[in-house]
């Protein structure tokens, strides 16, 4: 359904919560839930969900991505990505708050990939508030190529959910570049939500859609995650959030026989399946303005196998931050940004 979900309708939220209505490119499309955050109206699907806690929720989407396991998802075909670039309104990647995918809209880049429950673990020997400050906070871990690998090329990619009690989750999510890397050893590169402009020219045309709803289309935005704690508190005074994140692989994945052995086109599964539960993924870096220093501030480590599941590929949503709202709250930033061209 084309454009679905692209326009937010009458949201009134001042004396609680609100009904909204989504219209898209045929008419109505979906009913909202709308109520007031401690620093945004926050629109979604399932009231009743967003109110669980954190755990109640990766452990209920875990669950359902169990229950489709084994049971993926093709690459699409030439056709499905050509309706993407040229069709599809991508405003609902920013504006809708839900962990499920709004009826209508399919993956089209990264549609192949592996899930994983986790946490982050804080080391608490930074600045930063709201979930940066969680011991354990429960994410779901989302590994997979932004496209078909081919020509020994893959595309690295990952999505990290954040849960919170009461509030919807806030998603980061990080490549190495869009050109991709040599070979198929998914943990030869750092990731991070700040990246080139791409060279190819679909590439080009995917960030120039992105870009219609997002300027900065090749970052994606954090501010949110230092709005609130793990258990919904809203924090005092100005959130407090880096510049910029940077993924680094856990160096006992990246020098794995069966990492740096593998193919570009070595299904993403076999290789994830190796993983055993509890491995430390990546170590979080944050670079707390823009040219300051990357530090370490924590790590995501998985507490389930990571593993091939239809759901994660066709329902499971991670929804974008503009990197505006992160500018909007420090805008001495933003002239390096639009300096370096982002």
């Amino acid at each position: 359904m084309p454009g679905v979900l692209s326009t937010l309708l009458s949201v009134d939220v001042s004396k609680g919560v609100r009904i909204a209505v989504l219209a898209g490119g045929v008419g109505l499309s979906a009913l909202l839930f709308c109520w007031k955050t401690p620093s945004r109206a926050v629109c979604t699907a399932d009231e009743k969900y967003e109110k669980k806690s954190a755990d109640e929720k990766m452990k209920l989407l875990y669950t359902r991505c169990r229950g489709w396991e084994g049971d993926a998802r093709e690459y699409p075909e030439k056709n499905e990505f050509a309706h993407f670039l040229l069709d599809e309104s991508y405003g609902p990647t920013f504006a809708y708050y839900s962990d499920e995918l709004y009826t209508g809209q399919r993956k089209s880049i990264h549609p192949v990939g592996c899930v994983a429950s986790g946490v982050f673990e804080s080391f608490n020997n930074h600045p930063y508030s709201g979930v940066f400050t969680s011991e354990a906070n429960p994410i779901i871990i989302r590994l997979s190529h932004a496209g078909q690998p081919k020509g020994n090329i893959s595309i690295p990619g990952m999505a990290v959910k954040f849960l919170r009690d009461g509030l919807p989750s806030v998603n980061v999510f990080a490549l190495n570049s869009f050109e991709g890397i040599e070979g198929g050893n998914f943990f030869s590169v750092d990731l991070s939500n700040h990246l080139p402009h791409p060279k190819a020219v679909a590439n080009k045309i995917a960030s120039l859609k992105f870009g219609a709803f997002s300027p900065h289309s090749t970052m994606v935005g954090i501010s949110e995650f230092a709005e609130a704690t793990q258990d919904g508190t809203p924090v005092e005074g100005e959130p407090n959030f880096p510049f910029q994140l940077r993924f680094v692989p856990n160096p006992n994945l990246a020098t794995a026989p069966q990492f740096v052995n593998a193919a570009h086109d070595t299904p993403l599964g076999e290789l994830m399946e190796t993983i055993p539960m509890g491995t430390v993924l990546y170590t979080v870096l944050a670079i707390e303005y823009p040219e300051a220093p990357a530090k370490p501030i924590g790590a995501i480590r998985t507490t389930s196998p990571l593993i091939h599941s239809k759901y994660g590929d066709e329902k499971l949503f991670f929804r974008h931050q503009r990197m505006n709202d992160d500018l909007e709250r420090r805008p001495e930033w933003r002239d390096h940004v639009t300096k370096s061209g982002y």
